[in-house]
């Protein structure tokens, strides 16, 4: 019996260094192929969820601030960028302000510019890097209700004309190339349209 055993131990192989280096290079082409995408998974995912939150928060947040301020056309725009946030935005929203910004609680940040629609740039990642619209920078709308252009009803919305808001293809145009003399404006109108997701025709999805 012994002697069986023996014979059946003697007969195992090891593997070779040869066999070894062959398997950590398939692993390695394998993690090189994956890991690059499940990063970038990652990463839309992380902005998807802060974009629809904005979203949400700001609906919000005009809702109760022209019940007690009045409607958003009469604000007054003509306070400084601190007196207009703590005005009409900190009593409504969890944020602090620096150097003419918003901050939120996760780190992201907003700034707008005033007029009868105020643009709002939402940037998911604050002062970090690229800083470009469409890659880390979302821009909004918050109009007059009723707004047959923009917004319409809601008073807050993604960028983009009320004309082209269910036009797909257009929305991919003007977040990629030049719409209005501006790259990457209709982008979040865009990733709204498509349920906040980033398809792989998304003009930065790398």
């Amino acid at each position: 019996m012994r002697k069986f055993w023996g014979s059946i131990n003697n007969n195992k192989k090891a593997f070779t260094l040869a066999e070894v280096l062959i398997t950590l290079g398939i692993i390695g082409v394998v993690a090189a192929m994956t890991i690059p995408t499940l990063m970038t998974n990652i990463h839309h995912r992380d902005i998807s969820v802060k974009l629809q939150k904005f979203s949400s928060v700001m609906r919000q947040m005009l809702l109760t601030a022209e019940d007690e301020q009045g409607p958003v056309n009469e604000w007054n725009i003509s306070l400084s960028h601190d007196e207009f946030f703590e005005t009409y935005f900190l009593p409504y929203v969890k944020a602090g302000i620096s150097n003419d910004e918003l901050i939120f609680n996760d780190g992201s940040t907003m700034t707008l510019f005033r007029g009868s629609c105020m643009d709002l740039i939402y940037d998911v990642n604050g002062k970090s890097k690229p800083n470009k619209e469409g890659y880390d920078q979302f821009r909004f709308l918050m109009c007059p209700k009723g707004d047959s252009t923009w917004c319409g009803e809601q008073g807050f919305c993604s960028y983009r004309h009320n004309a082209i808001r269910t036009n797909r293809p257009k929305l991919i145009e003007c977040c990629k190339k030049h719409c209005s003399g501006h790259a990457g404006l209709t982008c979040s109108a865009l990733l709204e349209y498509d349920n906040w997701h980033f398809n792989k025709d998304y003009p930065y999805f790398k």
